[in-house]
């Protein structure tokens, strides 16, 4: 049995059929099909070889969708029929703010709200207040794409160099 390199293979394979215009969740589906019918070992091997990064992944995501419901949950008189769900087994609808894991430090060592301090949360905050900013930049970038482009094409008006130096001046 020859050894392979699952991760590139794959990678590959996403290359080859992402591309274009596409959705990602179509062609996600569709590649999944074709490996489960064509190569199910390079299937089964990729995702052995990112199980880590896959449930890392997982668990951020997790963490993110619990912020949010946090968040921005419903106010006291649905209560009742989240008490009610959670009774059935939804345990999403209860999660308080309290309870909401952050990351507070260069290692993403994770914390629940409850017990930050004051330390936690300036890191935090100073990591909302980067990612504000580079969402600010980009939104600049595709801003001043529009202005420029109009109904044409942005290949129509630049070039990739033109584009690098245009998001460098933007970043400065």
């Amino acid at each position: 049995m020859e050894d392979r390199n699952y991760v590139q293979q794959m990678r590959d394979l996403i290359d080859q059929e992402a591309v274009g215009e596409y959705v990602s969740g179509v062609v996600a589906a569709e590649i999944v099909g074709k490996l489960k019918a064509n190569d199910p070992d390079l299937l089964i091997g990729w995702l052995g070889a990112q199980a880590i990064a896959l449930v890392h992944q997982a668990i951020n995501e997790r963490d993110r969708s619990r912020r949010t419901h946090a968040r921005t949950a419903a106010p006291r008189s649905v209560f009742s029929a989240a008490a009610e769900r959670h009774e059935r087994g939804d345990v999403q609808p209860l999660y308080r703010l309290l309870d909401t894991h952050y990351a507070v430090n260069q290692e993403n060592l994770r914390k629940p709200l409850a017990n930050m301090n004051g330390g936690d949360l300036e890191f935090v905050s100073a990591r909302y207040q980067e990612r504000a900013t580079d969402a600010a930049m980009e939104a600049a970038f595709f801003a001043a794409l529009a202005r420029k482009v109009g109904t044409g094409t942005v290949a129509e008006h630049f070039t990739e160099e033109q584009l690098r130096t245009m998001r460098a001046s933007l970043r400065g």
